[in-house]
Formats: C-alpha cells, sequence, structure tokens
C-alpha cells in the first residue's frame, strides 16, 4: 500500500512536470517592465522661490546686511531660462530693494537630482535713490521632490557707475509647475 501511494505520487509529478515542458512554444516571455526613471527637471517648467538673503560688502554707504525675497522662473527649455525677483534687506537701518531680471543656464544631472546653474542679470537697485545694478552668479539646486527643490546662489553685484558693489548670497525653497 505504501508502495502503491509513492507509485502514484512519482506519477503524477512526472504528469505534472512533463504537462509544463511542452515544446516551449505554448509559454509566453514573461518580461519585467521597469519604468524609466524621469528626470525631475522637465524641458519646460514655471517656478516660484522664496528666499533668506545675506549682502556682503564694504563701503563709505554700505554696511551690508540680511533680507529675503521671492521670485519667479520659466524654464523654455531644459538648459535655459529667464527670471524675475524682488528681493530686500536691512542696511545700518534702513530697508534697501532690488527688482531684478536674469538669463540663466542649468546643467541637470537627474541621476542625482541636482542641477548646477549659471545666470546674469541686471535690474534696479533703490537705496534712497534708484539706480542700475548688473548682477553674474551662479548656484546650485537639489529637487527631493519632483515639485519642491531647495536652492542657494551666489552672485556678484555691481550698481551704476561701480557706486557700490557686493556679494549677495540667498538660499530657499522652489515649488516648481
Amino acid at each position: 500500500m505504501k508502495r502503491l501511494l509513492l507509485s502514484l505520487i512519482g506519477s503524477l509529478a512526472v504528469v505534472a512536470v512533463s504537462a509544463q515542458a511542452g515544446d516551449g512554444k505554448s509559454f509566453k516571455a514573461i518580461k519585467e517592465v521597469v519604468p524609466e526613471e524621469s528626470c525631475v527637471f522637465r524641458d519646460t517648467e514655471f517656478q516660484i522661490d522664496g528666499f533668506f538673503a545675506g549682502v556682503v560688502g564694504q563701503g563709505a554707504a554700505f554696511h551690508g546686511g540680511v533680507g529675503g525675497g521671492t521670485g519667479a522662473n520659466f524654464y523654455f527649455l531644459r538648459y535655459f531660462g529667464i527670471g524675475a525677483e524682488a528681493w530686500w534687506y536691512g542696511n545700518d537701518g534702513r530697508a534697501e530693494h532690488n527688482f531684478t531680471g536674469t538669463f540663466q543656464i542649468r546643467y541637470p544631472i537627474c541621476s542625482l537630482r541636482l542641477a548646477p546653474y549659471a545666470l546674469v542679470g541686471g535690474g534696479a537697485h533703490i537705496d534712497g535713490e534708484t539706480k542700475g545694478s548688473v548682477q553674474v552668479g551662479g548656484g546650485i539646486e537639489w529637487r527631493p521632490f519632483y515639485h519642491v527643490g531647495w536652492f542657494a546662489d551666489g552672485r556678484g553685484v555691481i550698481t551704476e557707475a561701480n557706486s557700490n558693489a557686493f556679494g549677495l548670497f540667498r538660499t530657499g525653497v522652489r515649488f516648481v509647475f
């Protein structure tokens, strides 16, 4: 009886294995589909920034200070964009305001979610009187989430007729749409 039971189990195992073996044409190849990791830096995107600003420099009418600002950027291609921002800081007991337009070039490193960038721009520096300004600088953006990132940059600012030159350092949050 024991022998008959073992023979029956063995026969069923052989039938099950041989039924699956077949000629190989009855089985479809199972291919695992792995989604390609998309880059968080898109070809076209709109961004809103909120940032802390620190200003350093020296001069008779300049003592540096801290403040903040807001900005908006539009990347019309993955690597090229334009921006506008308004920022202010305290300078020896008075507020100074700046309004700037920039042209930006970035190089996204999608696997690290980083994008170093360079910028050049100009605008108005208001410290009791209005002066034109030119800015040049660079920074880096890290985007841990698809629609939210962090950035830090530095730039040199020269106001009209080189009457005032200073360094601006910013760090803040970027919301991407």
